[in-house]
């Protein structure tokens, strides 16, 4: 029984010493997905879609397009978002890609592709409206 309880204690002990090394490792340097959390979304207002393009191949809408930023937007991520709607204006899906922040320079033209899977229906896609989306 001895044994028992010392083999118990012991593997309390461990683990107990794991967790803490754990939780000072994620104080010290915390993961992306922390980082993450931190993020805010805003939408960039200073955004110009100079030239955009869309298609259906299979089940996928790939939309391509050349894009340029105004203004002094300083941004840790950025993300071009695009919401497709149907000939009478509803919703049919959201879809969106990151893209490099060296790829975002201000008064450049950049150009991103964008992929919408599971998508089939070209009547579906009779308006989209594409965003640049910038978090902190």
């Amino acid at each position: 029984m001895e044994n028992l309880r010392n083999g118990f204690l012991w593997g309390l002990g461990f683990g107990v010493a794991i967790t803490v090394i754990i939780l000072i490792s994620e104080f010290l340097n915390p993961s992306e997905y922390t980082k993450m959390k931190d993020y805010t979304p805003t939408k960039i207002e200073n955004f110009e879609i100079k030239s955009m393009v869309s298609r259906v191949e299979g089940s996928k809408l790939i939309i391509a397009g050349e894009y340029a930023v105004s203004g002094n937007p300083v941004f840790k991520k950025y993300e071009v978002d695009a919401i497709v709607r149907n000939e009478k204006g509803i919703f049919q899906q959201q879809c969106s890609t990151d893209i490099g922040t060296h790829s975002v320079e201000v008064e450049k033209s950049f150009t991103n592709v964008l992929v919408c899977r599971d998508f089939s229906d070209i009547n579906a896609a009779a308006l989209i409206e594409v965003s640049l989306i910038g978090f902190k």
